[in-house]
């Protein structure tokens, strides 16, 4: 019964848990996609708002990553 026992192993937390980081994996890989056309293919007047967009990514991911009503962002609120 692998697949009964399995089903047992996955909890609210854990599903909650997998959604946050694969939200943080898709953000991460948008980033990866922005900061490599920003380096092979922007042109020069568009630094400025592609550094704006990926700062704010960066801020989407902190944001995700410290929220204390999410599994991870409470492990980082209850680290000594």
């Amino acid at each position: 019964m692998p697949g009964f026992l399995h089903t047992l192993m996955i909890t609210p937390h854990y599903t909650t848990l997998t959604t946050v980081f694969t939200r943080l994996y898709r953000l991460s890989h948008l980033g990866a996609i922005a900061a490599w056309d920003q380096a092979a293919m922007m042109p020069p007047k568009g630094n400025e708002a592609r550094a704006g967009a990926l700062a704010e990514l960066m801020v989407l991911r902190h944001q995700t990553l410290t929220d204390a009503a999410q599994p991870v962002g409470a492990v980082w609120v209850a680290w000594p």
